[in-house]
């Protein structure tokens, strides 16, 4: 993960048996993004060449164990649709976003409690408390999902509009999730954590403060009234860069000079 470096730098012991490793015979990193990458490049001071970087990796095994099957269907304008479906999936904890999401949303509804669908899938964890995710459950306004898989997430990812993980995780890297809500068209709303800028344009979605219910809700908003977004765009943009032939083709460039066919 991104936290790769700050584990080594706060770790004399770890440091010291990993550049006595790495001294003593020749290594390749593979990494899983380019900004992973530049600071192994930073840290060492390596040469570019020894470092591969293929953050299509997770992505490859998505396709073809999850969404290979999908395809997009007729397009709706925004301006056409009555109600939009908001979904977030990760695990539920205060740095992936989880609690902005729930304020912005519960905004949302305050203003226009019609014209929304919200649900959340994500598991919770011991000692945290989610006091207004279950009264929003409890007031028909959210659906929980503790753990979705297979044809019901596909099925979900089909019908959302907009995705949200506005995580400020110190260690993101590439959340898996927003891969596959990309792949299926939503317009994704995110944080520049980890490598997120990478997969974040004009045709997949927005990136935006972290920590900031208001830039949550104000990103929505200008994302309905947007009649150029295209959730076929979005999809073949995220079927090209992470599809599973390019995935295998990435591995084989990575293994084949090291004899390990």
């Amino acid at each position: 993960g991104n936290d790769f470096i700050k584990f080594l730098g706060s770790s004399w012991l770890a440091n010291k048996f990993y550049t006595r490793l790495t001294k003593s015979r020749k290594i390749k990193y593979i990494v899983l993004s380019d900004r992973m990458g530049r600071d192994m490049v930073s840290f060492y001071g390596l040469n570019e060449k020894e470092i591969e970087v293929d953050y299509s990796v997770a992505a490859g095994f998505v396709q073809n164990n999850l969404i290979r099957k999908y395809d997009t269907k007729d397009e709706v304008n925004n301006n056409d649709k009555k109600v939009f479906k908001v979904g977030f999936m990760s695990n539920l904890i205060p740095g992936k976003g989880i609690f902005e999401v729930l304020n912005a949303m519960e905004l949302l509804f305050h203003d226009n409690p019609k014209k929304w669908s919200f649900w959340v899938a994500g598991a919770k964890q011991k000692n945290i408390y989610y006091d207004k995710l279950d009264k929003m459950v409890q007031k028909g306004i959210c659906e929980y999902y503790p753990f979705i898989d297979g044809s019901e997430k596909i099925k979900l990812l089909e019908q959302t509009d907009i995705f949200l993980l506005p995580t400020y995780y110190p260690t993101e890297g590439l959340p898996l999730a927003l891969l596959e809500a990309g792949y299926f068209g939503c317009f994704l709303i995110s944080c520049d954590a980890g490598d997120i800028g990478s997969i974040i344009n004009c045709n997949t979605g927005t990136i935006i403060p972290d920590r900031s219910v208001s830039s949550i809700v104000n990103s929505v908003k200008v994302f309905i009234e947007n009649d150029k977004f295209s959730k076929k765009r979005c999809h073949y943009f995220f079927k090209k860069k992470y599809s599973l032939n390019s995935y295998e083709a990435k591995i084989k460039k990575i293994i084949i000079p090291y004899g390990l066919t």
